[in-house]
């Protein structure tokens, strides 16, 4: 089951904390990639589970707006998806 988060916030918010830890929260079993991107353009993602790409991250960046996914394995290839660059 992949999983979709986004945040539309008035006041910032932290994308560790708050965007991750919730798309955390819909985290079901493994995952084959998952990632984010903020309305100020910066774009994070990574193959596999959810927690490196959290720990990737500082605590201090924050957004007003960020939407973020995680994908779960199908049986296409992930270079179909340029997932892998």
């Amino acid at each position: 089951m992949c999983g979709i988060i986004g945040i539309v916030s008035k006041d910032k918010f932290s994308i560790k904390n708050t965007l991750l830890k919730g798309l955390k929260r819909l985290e079901y079993r493994g995952y084959d990639s998952c990632g984010y991107v903020t309305s100020e353009g910066l774009l994070n993602k990574r193959i596999g589970v959810i927690n490196p790409l959290i720990e990737s991250v500082d605590e201090s960046q924050t957004t007003k707006t960020a939407i973020s996914h995680s994908r779960w394995c199908t049986p296409a290839p992930r270079e179909r998806y340029g997932l892998l660059g």
